[in-house]
């Protein structure tokens, strides 16, 4: 029985996930969790001793279905089963290339912004499905000179963000990086893009709606000295990213719609209807005003075209 259930409290679908712990301890260990004493009062107030010769994601699944409270426990049968099979992912990563990438949780957030212009409108819930791993920085001059042979720079510096990036050559360097490193490295959809900017944060910017404090977060027109700058120098949102406000614009898989009308709810990237000639940028750069670095502002380019402020950032999903 639960601590729960013992005291006769409302029990759900947890408690269950409890008694399963139990039964689970017994099969691995060869005992139960508490089997001697005052065994309620065991199951009532001490933690039973790790599992021995298991996985170590293997033992943090079943003590934590014996969590004492239930709001400590998994909130279903799947998400304990996921923990039985599959051990923790890494937060970070990083791969041959130097490139850190973070992992980002799958969640809800409302994408786009009342406050913002029509294209960023309407206003609507998406659930991002499954977590996914996005680049900690924009890929950078040097990461794409090992992977391309070529530097399309405006301003030279191997930590500064790619620039001069066309969507068409961002999405050559994800195949030649996905052959390179055995996993399939993309640009992210517009909806993953948001959230990972967002971190949470239903405001304008991750950090709030004050434009005074974007010089902290962003290089743009009134700080950059009308220049990129390297990654990683302003202060990150609150998942870990830099750069996602100003410095260069990052290209998205998506096809240019004017509105969100008919948009996936699912964070994949919208790449039917809508204008097939242009493709999405996002995050704003180094030569615009404030307005344009905001979590939900959207612009658009034709994916041959690769200006002195377009770059990119990888998302790497299936692993």
């Amino acid at each position: 029985m639960s601590p729960e259930q013992l005291l006769g409290k409302p029990l759900d679908v947890r408690s269950d996930l409890y008694s399963l712990g139990c039964v689970l301890y017994e099969l691995l260990s060869g005992l139960p969790p508490f089997h001697s004493g005052a065994i309620f009062e065991q199951h009532l107030h001490l933690e039973p001793p790790p599992l021995a010769g298991v996985p170590p994601h293997v033992n943090a699944a079943v003590l934590k279905a014996l969590a004492k409270s239930p709001d400590q426990r998994f909130s279903s049968s799947d998400e304990f089963l996921l923990a039985l099979l599959r051990p923790p992912r890494p937060q970070i990563i990083t791969n041959s290339i130097g490139m850190k990438l973070k992992l980002i949780p799958a969640g809800r957030f409302r994408m786009g912004s009342e406050k913002g212009r029509d294209n960023e409108k309407p206003v609507h819930e998406v659930t991002i499905v499954k977590p996914f791993y996005i680049g900690v920085y924009p890929v950078t001059q040097a990461q794409y000179q090992a992977v391309m042979g070529t530097n399309p720079y405006g301003f030279k510096g191997p930590n500064r963000p790619v620039e001069c990036v066309s969507w068409d050559q961002a999405v050559e360097f994800c195949r030649k990086l996905s052959e390179k490193e055995g996993k399939r490295y993309r640009l992210p959809s517009e909806a993953e893009w948001e959230y990972a900017c967002r971190a949470g944060s239903p405001a304008e910017y991750c950090f709030g709606d004050s434009e005074a404090e974007l010089g902290d977060h962003a290089w743009f027109y009134g700080n950059s000295g009308a220049q990129t700058h390297e990654v990683g120098q302003k202060k990150p949102n609150a998942w870990g990213l830099y750069d996602m406000h100003g410095n260069d614009w990052e290209w998205c898989e998506d096809v240019w719609h004017e509105n969100y009308e008919g948009a996936p709810a699912d964070g994949s990237a919208w790449t039917t209807g809508g204008e097939p000639s242009l493709r999405v940028l996002r995050g704003g750069a180094w030569n615009l005003y404030p307005s344009n670095c905001r979590s939900a502002d959207r612009d658009w380019a034709a994916p041959t075209v690769g200006d002195g402020d377009l770059g990119s950032r990888v998302v790497l999903r299936d692993i």
